[in-house]
């Protein structure tokens, strides 16, 4: 309420909570606070990040690179597909050290990401996964990519594709 004696004044919006969900252990995770820092952080190579962690001891996200993220390595040609650029070494590098400055300036379960890994393909409309407007939909890429959220949080130490923070490499 803008004003707690007087309801006429309305309410504030504080945001969405749809997307916000509880870790484990109870402590509740902003989701819209966590993907603009990694936007951020990423910029100009991240498209979005899908939070990951509902029900988990900790917290992980599903990158989706931009076409600008060829930048990142010489051996990346301009207009290499989305795949190309997420199996690249470079990119790869890239994403590790984003990964561990992220872990690194967490300040506890609920903002510290733990793990990574780099969308192949893009988000699709006719799926509900991405707006017309290119906003993601968190809810539906969580749906429609279950499978992809499982591998992250399986432990696999050969698994090439998904990237674990290395908090002794991070850089602030």
């Amino acid at each position: 309420m803008i004003d707690e004696n007087d309801a006429s004044a309305g309410l504030r919006f504080n945001g969405r909570i749809a997307e916000d969900f509880k870790l484990i252990s109870g402590t509740w995770v902003n989701v819209g606070a966590m993907r603009s820092q990694i936007i951020a952080a990423g910029a100009p190579f991240i498209h979005d990040a899908v939070i990951t962690g509902h029900d988990r001891d900790e917290l992980g996200m599903l990158i989706l690179l931009l076409p600008t993220a060829t930048g990142l390595s010489p051996d990346l040609p301009e207009g290499a597909s989305l795949a190309e650029i997420a199996s690249n070494p470079d990119v790869r590098a890239w994403a590790q050290a984003l990964l561990n400055t992220l872990w690194a300036k967490g300040t506890g379960s609920s903002n510290r990401v733990v793990r990574a890994l780099l969308l192949k393909d893009p988000a699709l409309m006719e799926l509900g996964e991405m707006t017309d407007k290119g906003s993601i939909n968190q809810r539906t890429m969580l749906r429609t990519r279950a499978a992809l959220v499982e591998k992250l949080y399986e432990v696999q130490p050969d698994d090439d594709d998904v990237l674990l923070a290395q908090p002794h490499s991070a850089t602030a």
